[in-house]
Formats: structure tokens, C-alpha cells, sequence
């Protein structure tokens, strides 16, 4: 894990954390807020988004797919989002115009990759790494503990404001 990698793990669990502080004052408050940055976090999924109309398309090795606008992710999809890369859709599966879930990216580096090897590859990650940070059922806390196991494993200190 390089530096870069390293800023990008430490905003993507930043987010994280400043999401749910978000979300418990829209529970005190009653007011609704919109997301930190582009997502909203649901760590249960890669990623959602909406297909409009017009939508760009990609072809990749004689597939196409839908570059989607993202709505919501989890801590790798907020990496990907954060690197400037896209969210696509298999337009091969079922068109449901609207809101979809996404398991798959695109970058030019990378082609289309999941959601998942792509963000471990953007933050330096081995696969017991991935596995415990992207787990669907962490809770923002796990997310935080993990992180910093992670990061200290690689001779940093992830810091959360």
C-alpha cells in the first residue's frame, strides 16, 4: 500500500463515518440531508444507481454496458467514486430503467472489474484484507476497526475526525 492508496482508504472510511453521523441527525432532527459527496452509504450493496435516459455506453470485449449515475455503496464503491472511475450495467441483464444494483466498474486502467477487486486494487488491498473491510455486515464501527488493522499492517495511522 503506497500513500495514494493509503488517502484513499483513509476518505473512503472517513466517508463512512461522516455518513452515519448524517443519518443518526436526520433521526434526531427529522430534517433529511443530502449524502456526504455523491453516495449514500449502504454497505450491503457494491452500489446503486439510476439508469436515465441517453445513458452512455461502453463496449468491453463485445459486451455492453450502462455507465450508471450512482445513488448509494458501500466503502469500495465510494472508492471507486472517489477515483473517478463508473459505475456500469450489464445491459445484458435485465433493463429496468430506473434504479439498478451494481456489482460491476470501469476504468480505463482496468477495464470492467467488480466493484470489489477494482477498490483493492485502488487502496493496496490483499484479499483478507478486502474481504474483512467490503463484508456486508460491518457496521460503520467494524468498517473503522478493520481500517485501522489495515492501515497500521502497512505502516499507517488511519485517523477519523
Amino acid at each position: 500500500m503506497d500513500i495514494k492508496q493509503f488517502q484513499l482508504l483513509q476518505a473512503s472510511v472517513q466517508w463512512a463515518v461522516d455518513e452515519e453521523r448524517r443519518m443518526d441527525q436526520e433521526l434526531v432532527t427529522g430534517y433529511t440531508k443530502s449524502p456526504i459527496g455523491v453516495l449514500e452509504h449502504e454497505q450491503e450493496h457494491w452500489g446503486r444507481g439510476v439508469l436515465e435516459d441517453g445513458f452512455e455506453k461502453i463496449t468491453y470485449e463485445d459486451a455492453e454496458y450502462a455507465v450508471v449515475c450512482p445513488t448509494a455503496g458501500c466503502v469500495a464503491g465510494n472508492a471507486i467514486v472517489l477515483a473517478g472511475e463508473k459505475f456500469v450495467y450489464d445491459l445484458h441483464s435485465p433493463d429496468y430503467r430506473g434504479a439498478v444494483m451494481v456489482e460491476e466498474c470501469w476504468s480505463e486502467e482496468g477495464g470492467i472489474q467488480s466493484i470489489a477487486t477494482r477498490a483493492a486494487q485502488l487502496m493496496g488491498l490483499g484479499l483478507s484484507e478486502w474481504k474483512r473491510l467490503f463484508h456486508g455486515e460491518n457496521s460503520v464501527e467494524d468498517i473503522v476497526h478493520y481500517a485501522r488493522i489495515i492501515a497500521a499492517k502497512h505502516g499507517y495511522e488511519l485517523e477519523v475526525v
